[in-house]
C-alpha cells in the first residue's frame, strides 16, 4: 500500500483498520507491535499512521492482515489533540464474527489460518464450552506447585471420549479407583504364568492318578476305566486370552 499522509486535520474520533507497512517481515512486525503495544493503521480518510498506541487487552483481540496489501481489524481511535496522536480505544467485530449473544451469554473466538479457538458460556443453561480446532489441536490444563490439585466433579455422568489412545499416567506409578475398595489390579503376565503352572501341576496330578488307577485294575477291575470316564469331559483352563491388549496398566 502506498502511504498517503494528511496534515494535522485529523478528527477527534475516527475509524481505522489495522495494516502492515510494506517491506517488513510480517511475523517480526506483529511481535514488535505486541511488545510495544503500538500498531500501524489506515484511517477512513486514507491516512497511514505509525506507532499508534493500543492497550494490551485490545491487542489480544485485533487481527493483522496477511501482508501489506490487506487490512486487518477495524478499530476506533481517539485523537490526542495536543500531540495530534491517535489512541486505539475499541476493536469492532467483523461481520463474520458477529453472532447472537443472548442474555447471560458470552463468546470469545479467535482464528488463524485453518486453526481456531473458542470459549462460550451460557449462564441461563448453566453451560460452558471450550473448543480448539485445527491440525494438532491441543488443550492443556496445568496445576503446578506444592500440594497442587485438579478436580473434575459431577453429580451426574462424566464422559471421557478419545479418538485415539486414552492415557492416564501417574509419576508416582500409583492410581487409586473408588478409594481402592476392591484392591489392586491383576498383573496379567504374573497371573498368566501362575495359571500356567497350575495347569501343568493338574496335568501331572492327572497322569499320576491315572497310573495309580491302572495299578488298581489288578485288584479292582475297571478302576482306570472309571477314572477315564470321570475325567473325559474335564479339561484344564485356557488362559491365553486373559490379557486385553487394548487396556493396559
Amino acid at each position: 500500500m502506498a502511504e498517503n499522509r494528511i496534515g494535522n486535520n485529523r478528527p477527534v474520533v475516527g475509524i481505522a483498520q489495522i495494516a502492515i507497512p510494506g517491506k517488513v517481515d510480517r511475523d517480526a512486525f506483529v511481535a514488535d507491535c505486541s511488545n510495544l503495544e503500538q500498531v500501524f493503521i489506515l484511517t477512513a480518510d486514507g491516512e497511514f499512521i505509525h506507532d499508534v498506541f493500543i492497550s494490551k487487552d485490545l491487542m489480544n483481540w485485533i487481527e493483522f492482515p496477511e501482508d501489506d496489501r490487506g487490512l486487518g481489524s477495524t478499530v476506533v481511535y481517539v485523537n490526542y489533540a495536543e500531540h495530534n496522536k491517535p489512541i486505539i480505544v475499541a476493536v469492532l467485530s467483523s461481520q463474520s464474527d458477529r453472532g447472537f449473544i443472548g442474555e447471560g451469554q458470552f463468546s470469545m473466538f479467535r482464528s488463524f489460518g485453518n486453526n481456531s479457538v473458542g470459549i462460550t458460556g451460557d449462564a441461563k443453561s448453566g453451560s460452558i464450552g471450550i473448543s480448539v480446532n485445527g491440525e494438532g489441536a491441543k488443550i492443556r490444563l496445568k496445576s503446578l506447585g506444592k500440594q497442587s490439585e485438579i478436580t473434575v466433579s459431577s453429580q451426574g455422568v462424566v464422559n471421557v471420549i478419545g479418538g485415539g489412545v486414552l492415557t492416564v499416567r501417574s509419576l508416582l506409578k500409583r492410581i487409586v479407583l473408588n478409594e481402592g475398595e476392591f484392591g489392586g489390579l491383576v498383573k496379567a503376565e504374573e497371573l498368566s504364568a501362575g495359571l500356567g503352572k497350575t495347569n501343568s501341576y493338574l496335568e501331572t496330578l492327572k497322569s499320576a492318578t491315572k497310573a495309580i488307577a491302572v495299578a488298581l485294575d489288578a485288584l479292582v477291575p475297571g478302576t482306570s476305566a472309571a477314572f477315564d470316564a470321570a475325567m473325559a469331559a474335564e479339561v484344564v483352563g485356557d488362559f491365553s486370552g486373559i490379557e486385553n491388549e487394548e487396556v493396559k496398566h
